[in-house]
């Protein structure tokens, strides 16, 4: 009998015991869960690649979080753009790249990268055809000849009016959002920026009318550019903290590439 109250005196004891121990081994193990999260956050920012500032900008909401505004906790994001930005800042910083570039570098770095950030062109176009499904390996070739010759089949490539096989696109094509525009879906990667090109390369005065051949998904195409109506990049001082983010992010893969 004194062993059996012995051991009920005890078992509130052993049971308190048991569950300290149990509730140790859970924090034990959520902390480095925790952990293993922070440094595969960590080693995805530092591993360099081709893709790198795509990757930080499309992935960075799902794989962080936490405050949103390291700075300054009691200010309103309104918007999930602004939580990207502060999220941004603060794990940068927490990589060591918290300085701040000077206005030369600031200005140097947009203008070369200023097309991630808006702008683009209101585009109207004819075109003529050359699938790669009928010529093959050679539409590019053809189209080229067809130029040459201002005739396709049998029908000239004239400025003065828009033919029964002249194709016809009108749209806006904005830089930052290639993948978003019309013009993507109906011609494929890089085909607005290669009309583009074209624009730029010719007398500023003058469209150019049945030009190229300009490869698209489907073939080669030679185009006429009836419209172009350019919309202006963003001020730098309307955007300077995105650029500050992206300025030390092409810091850090800098930095990262040089140590490896």
């Amino acid at each position: 009998m004194k062993e059996s109250k012995t051991a009920n005196k005890n078992l509130p004891f052993l049971i308190a015991v048991l569950t300290t121990v149990i509730l140790c081994l859970i924090w034990y193990w959520v902390m480095i869960k925790q952990d293993t999260t922070v440094e595969d956050n960590f080693d995805f920012l530092l591993t360099p690649g081709d893709d790198f500032s795509e990757k930080i900008s499309q992935g960075l909401n799902k794989k962080i979080h936490g405050d949103a505004n390291l700075d300054n906790p009691d200010s309103d994001l309104s918007t999930d753009d602004l939580a990207m930005q502060a999220k941004l800042r603060g794990l940068i910083r927490g990589l060591g790249q918290n300085r701040l570039p000077t206005d030369e570098e600031l200005n140097r770095f947009y203008e070369k990268n200023k097309r991630n950030y808006g702008g683009g062109s209101e585009l109207s176009f004819l075109y003529r055809s050359f699938y790669s499904r009928q010529y093959g390996g050679q539409a590019t070739e053809i189209a080229r000849q067809a130029l040459g010759d201002k005739i396709v089949d049998g029908d000239p490539l004239t400025r003065r009016e828009r033919l029964p096989k002249d194709g016809y696109f009108s749209g806006f094509y904005e830089w930052a959002n290639d993948k978003d525009s019309s013009l993507y879906a109906e011609f494929g990667a890089g085909f607005g920026e290669k009309i583009l090109a074209l624009i730029e390369k010719n007398d500023p005065t003058e469209l150019p009318c049945w030009d190229g051949p300009i490869g698209g998904k489907l073939g080669a195409y030679l185009i006429c550019v009836k419209q172009h109506i350019r919309k202006p990049f963003p001020a730098l001082n309307t955007i300077r903290d995105e650029v500050i983010n992206d300025w030390r992010l092409a810091e850090s893969k800098k930095s990262s590439k040089e140590s490896n």
